[in-house]
């Protein structure tokens, strides 16, 4: 299955998305794709994910609510995750990605190989994303940028570095 052209955003917490956000929010609405921004969790959130993500909201830490819906949103409507700092130049690119099962993006160097967050994309219950869900409970205590790396590596049976 190829991953629908569905983009997914979030800005979870009390405060206001700054200007800029919100201006690159509503350039990516202009692209032909289904656009979801979300500012709550799903109704249909996993209990297990509900409670860790709600344990985490009361504590103020509404970015690692946010590293967690992205996670759940990918894997359960299918489609692109991108932060909401990002800006599309060109959606030539993304209808590319629109071949493929999935993807995600990596910045290394040569100490370094990470899986970023930021953007990737899925087909709906991608296997992927189903190993990085089932991953996501009270043991945890971060779900950013590395956790999602080694959550990925482990997917593929790579030891982190």
């Amino acid at each position: 299955m190829k991953m629908p052209r569905k983009i997914h955003q979030i800005w979870v917490g009390p405060n206001p998305i700054p200007s800029r956000e919100a201006d690159l929010i509503e350039k990516t609405k202009l692209y032909d794709w289904q656009h979801t921004l979300w500012r709550t969790t799903p109704w249909d959130y996993p209990p297990t994910l509900a409670a860790e993500y709600d344990k985490r909201f009361v504590e103020g830490r509404y970015v690692w609510c946010a590293d967690m819906l992205r996670v759940w949103a990918v894997y359960d409507r299918g489609g692109m995750y991108l932060d909401v700092d990002f800006e599309i130049l060109d959606e030539s690119i993304l209808n590319q990605l629109t071949k493929h099962e999935g993807f995600v993006c990596v910045h290394s160097n040569a100490e370094d190989l990470t899986v970023v967050n930021g953007a990737f994309g899925f087909s709906e219950r991608h296997p992927l994303l189903k190993h990085c869900v089932d991953r996501i409970n009270e043991s945890n205590w971060w779900y950013g940028p590395s956790w999602f790396g080694v959550t990925i590596r482990d997917a593929f049976g790579l030891k982190p570095d």
